[in-house]
């Protein structure tokens, strides 16, 4: 179910240490692109922990495979 805005909050993890990667708001059709930041590679990234808030939903924690 798409949930416009939304906030996101994500982190990778790189060679076993997990730091914070980028964080917003879905958009109106409920999404967000975390794998895309400007000046930052995915490369090295081995998964994404995504957590997703929404005020009527609560929250949800996902982990997700680097591409």
């Amino acid at each position: 179910m798409p949930l416009p805005g939304s906030y996101v909050k994500v982190y990778s993890q790189k060679q076993g240490m997990v730091v914070f990667f980028k964080d917003g708001y879905t958009d109106l059709s409920g999404r967000f692109d975390y794998g895309k930041l400007s000046g930052t590679s995915v490369q090295d990234v081995e998964k994404f922990a995504i957590l997703v808030e929404n005020k009527d939903y609560g929250s949800l924690i996902k982990e997700a495979p680097a591409i």
